[in-house]
């Protein structure tokens, strides 16, 4: 099947900067975004200190109560520091 059509698959990249974002004490933030290939849309950004399976379960399950699972998901961790 084509992956043109909206909402057949999203990737949630594990999106972490070159020099990675940071709080005032130091601590790293990690970004996950969301995101439909179709529409290139960025259908959700969760900015986390540290992000589990549990969070991501989480993130996917509110994604299926607004928009529906899509019919694949593509990982991406990125690169990394």
């Amino acid at each position: 099947s084509s992956q043109n059509q909206f909402n057949e698959c999203r990737c949630p990249p594990l999106m972490m900067k070159s020099h990675p974002i940071a709080t005032a004490e130091g601590r790293v933030i990690k970004c996950l975004t969301v995101v439909d290939d179709a529409s290139h849309a960025s259908i959700a950004f969760a900015p986390e200190r540290a992000i589990s399976g549990d969070t991501l379960t989480w993130i996917l399950d509110k994604l299926d109560n607004t928009r529906g699972l899509p019919q694949v998901i593509r990982i991406d961790n990125g690169t990394s520091a």
